[in-house]
This record gives C-alpha cells, sequence and structure tokens, in this order.
C-alpha cells in the first residue's frame, strides 16, 4: 500500500506500515475523501483507512477484483462466485449472488440524478463478470430498483469498467488475452465499441468524461478515447512484453494520469506523454485510487 506525498523523498511515493493488515494481495481499492479508504482482495479481505492506519473490516472466503463507494455509508464489492457484498456504513455483507459461475471482475458507482428517488444521491452502479475467457456478463443496479439485473452479456472477458457518467460507461476485455474488445453504456443501451486490432487483452480503464478515457492491458499497451475514436496501442516503458501488464489506471485531469502494472511500473501522464516514473517493488500493482473530493495529484492511492 502505498500514498502519493509530494514533500517526501523517494520519488514521492510512500509505503504505508502493514503491520496488523492481513498478508494478502490486494486487487482493487476506493477512496471516497482524504481520510477514508477501502481495499479489497485475497482470503476474502477488505481493510479500511480511517486517515492514520489501516484495519481489517471483513474476512470471508471469496476473493474480492473490485470496490467503489457513492459515500462512506454505501460502498460495494464484488468478488468470486457472482457474489456482491455492500457496505452500510457499519458493516459489510453479501447482498446478492448474481451467478454462482462469474468471477465478478470490476465495479463502478456514479451519481444519476435522473432517478428520482432516495437515497441521497441517487445513484447507478455497473458490475461485471466472467465464467470464462470467451464470456462476459454486465449487471446494473440503481438506488431506485434496489437490486441487481443482468443488462448485457458479450462474446469475451470482461475485466475493468470505469463510469464517468450515468450516461457514459466503458468495459474493457479480450479473448484468451490475445485481443482488445470493449463495450459502452450510453445511458439506455450497451453497444460495441471499435478499437484498434492489437493482439492483446485490456485489463484496465478510467474515463474522465465522455471524450477522455485511457484503457491498458497486456503487452503495457494503452489506449486513448478522445469522444469518437479509440487511437491506435501505444506501448509504454521499456519492457512491453506479454507479461508486462497494465492494471490500473487513474486520471485526476487530462494533464495527471496514472498507471501502475507488472513488476511495480508506475507510469506518468503529463499531457504529453507516459514516462516510467518509478519502479516501487517487485510485485504488481493491481489498482490506483483517489477521494472523490480531490482535484490535484496530492492524494493518490495505490495498492498491490
Amino acid at each position: 500500500l502505498y500514498a502519493w506525498n509530494p514533500s517526501s523523498s523517494s520519488n514521492n511515493w510512500v509505503q504505508f506500515s502493514t503491520s496488523g493488515v492481513p498478508n494478502v494481495d490486494y486487487n482493487a481499492i476506493t477512496s471516497t475523501n482524504y481520510n477514508r479508504a477501502w481495499a479489497a482482495g485475497g482470503s476474502g479481505r477488505i481493510i479500511y483507512y480511517n486517515g492514520s492506519s489501516w484495519t481489517s473490516q471483513l474476512n470471508t472466503s471469496d476473493t474480492f477484483y473490485g470496490i467503489d463507494c457513492v459515500t462512506d455509508q454505501d460502498c460495494w464489492a464484488v468478488a468470486t462466485s457472482g457474489n456482491i457484498y455492500h457496505y452500510n456504513g457499519s458493516a459489510w455483507s453479501v447482498f446478492t449472488q448474481v451467478n454462482s459461475t462469474l468471477t465478478m471482475n470490476g465495479i463502478s458507482c456514479i451519481v444519476d440524478n435522473s432517478i428520482s428517488a432516495p437515497p441521497n444521491p441517487p445513484y447507478r452502479c455497473i458490475a461485471i463478470g466472467s465464467p470464462n475467457a470467451t464470456q462476459g456478463m454486465i449487471y446494473d443496479y440503481t438506488s431506485a430498483r434496489g437490486t441487481w439485473s443482468l443488462v448485457a452479456s458479450t462474446a469475451y472477458e470482461l475485466d475493468a469498467i470505469s463510469c464517468s457518467a450515468a450516461n457514459n460507461c466503458w468495459a474493457v476485455g479480450g479473448v484468451n488475452k490475445a485481443s482488445s474488445n470493449l463495450i459502452n453504456f450510453n445511458g439506455s443501451t450497451w453497444t460495441e465499441g471499435s478499437v484498434p486490432h492489437v493482439d492483446a487483452e485490456m485489463d484496465a480503464i478510467h474515463c474522465l468524461s465522455q471524450n477522455y478515457c485511457w484503457a491498458g492491458g497486456r503487452k503495457a499497451y494503452m489506449y486513448f478515447y478522445n469522444g469518437s475514436t479509440w487511437t491506435s496501442a501505444i506501448a509504454i516503458g521499456s519492457n512491453n512484453g506479454i507479461n508486462n501488464i497494465i492494471y490500473a489506471i487513474r486520471c485526476i485531469n487530462s494533464k495527471d494520469c496514472w498507471a501502475g502494472g507488472t513488476d511495480g511500473q508506475l507510469f506518468h501522464y503529463d499531457g504529453t506523454s507516459w514516462t516510467l516514473y518509478a519502479s516501487l517493488g517487485n510485485f504488481n500493482i493491481r489498482g490506483i485510487s483517489y477521494p472523490l473530493q480531490a482535484t490535484n495529484a496530492n492524494s493518490v492511492w495505490t495498492r498491490s
């Protein structure tokens, strides 16, 4: 677990003390403000940051691959066996099992003011999962409906999702780790997107708006979306083999983005190009987050 601290040495990224934190792989992270963050991962662990230290909040039999919060009192996490967990401000519990054959790989929640129902704010969450390398399923939840529903399926595995608005979500993946595929939600329907063909699967995505998305994956390829087209893949870093993977992307603004992947490699985008910013250690960076209130890079988290 690392945090960005511009006043520190060591490339400005500072490792947290893991004393008392379960020693498992953490695959997902989210934060609502500078003093609230959750990370989720193996052995059914969800840990919580209170502004000064991390503590264990859940220990179950599932493995978590996605987590997102609407508020401090309303969070969701997705796991193996098609299980979706909910946090009500005091405890985590299984909310539903959508399909026992699925591994749920990601979730993204966004405020949706078109929903005229409590709670405040009204919101939509979209979760993705796959039973194998050639199939994906998409589930939708709204705070008004209060249930999860299957809304679309794909002929490829789904690995990551990002929603910049209630009418703009992208989910990405591929088949057998050897193709790039993506699908878009416009607020009412899901439509397959067109991406330049490359022989590498997409594993990560983050969208700032309808006109600004970065996606990444195998061979450390990065793709950019300008609102109408996805660019051809560009390889970042010095080792761009098939095992060099971008697992996590997060942008604060169009001139400040981070991407992390294998071998602890952390890349930064300054509005012009991607460069290797730091190699944090002998591990995979599985995700990056920053508080919902953040307006600059002084509040970025990673977990691995």
